[in-house]
């Protein structure tokens, strides 16, 4: 049994293979459109050189799952390939001067720049904006993408989200709120009185708010329901969930009423609390 847990938890998360084909699709791209910026006629196109290797790691990064800083690293190298091949026979062939030489109209200096220098500063060029900005693109989207992936896994999980409710005065208004409004104000009036939220969970008619009291640490389950009166089936089935688990005290929050069966048998009950529309108005003050 032990070696069963123990060969199941040692077995590591397969990583996902490079992407060869979009990392070389998009390092090309990006190093072709560096180089036809830096060889436009308007200089300034230029300061678009910075941009463009971001943009094509943005791209990328929206295509790969994880493995970000590697898949930016050999976009980066194919960027610059593609970049040398389209500069080095114009250097070669033509008189040509990197971006980085000084611009017309300036000093001109003693001696003109060979093709060397023309190389290197090029180089020093690529090196400052063809590396490091393909890798942040790509990590910075991977990451974001992880991200929305983590966030609708979440949401799945816990069957959908709460939502921000409308302001609420008076027992219409909290009436008016629909489920997910209403468990997320019920939330907040928890929160008011000493209460933390752990986690929260969609059901049947229903949310299930999982709350901490900061006080004593106890751990409350707040159901929450505006679909009709709260009947004594519903703190029955409250009761049921609340045996042999970590919750010390269940509530039933609900924005209409509670019957008088239900109510009767709750106070049976010390653990079982039922609140009504009105009962939660007067809490909120």
């Amino acid at each position: 049994m032990d070696e069963t847990k123990t060969a199941e938890t040692a077995a590591p998360a397969a990583k996902q293979p490079i992407a060869w084909r979009i990392v070389i699709i998009a390092g090309l791209l990006t190093g072709a459109a560096w180089a036809a910026i830096l060889l436009a006629p308007l200089g300034q196109l230029q300061l678009a050189a910075g941009i463009a290797p971001v943009i094509g790691g943005i791209w990328l990064g929206r295509r790969v799952k994880d493995r970000g800083f590697t898949h930016g690293l050999l976009m980066s190298l194919f960027a610059v390939i593609a970049a040398l091949i389209i500069f080095t026979p114009i250097i070669l062939l033509t008189d040509f001067q990197s971006p980085m030489e000084a611009p017309a109209g300036a000093e001109v200096a003693a001696a003109a720049p060979t093709k060397a220098d023309s190389f290197v500063k090029l180089l020093s060029l690529m090196l400052i904006t063809l590396v490091p900005f393909p890798i942040y693109g790509v990590m910075l989207s991977s990451r974001n993408q992880k991200k929305m992936a983590d966030f609708k896994q979440e949401m799945e999980k816990r069957g959908g989200q709460l939502q921000n409710p409308g302001r609420v005065i008076n027992l219409d208004d909290l009436q008016a709120q629909p489920l997910p409004k209403f468990a997320k104000w019920v939330q907040m009036l928890f929160r008011k009185n000493g209460f933390t939220l752990d986690d929260y969970k969609f059901g049947k008619d229903v949310i299930d708010l999982y709350l901490t009291r900061t006080a004593s640490d106890e751990k409350w389950l707040v159901r929450c329901s505006v679909a009709d009166a709260v009947k004594p089936g519903m703190a029955q089935l409250l009761a049921q969930d609340l045996r042999d688990s970590e919750w010390s005290k269940g509530v039933l929050a609900t924005s209409v009423g509670v019957q008088d069966a239900a109510r009767k048998w709750a106070k049976t009950r010390r653990n079982i609390e039922l609140l009504d529309g009105e009962t939660l108005i007067e809490m909120n003050g």
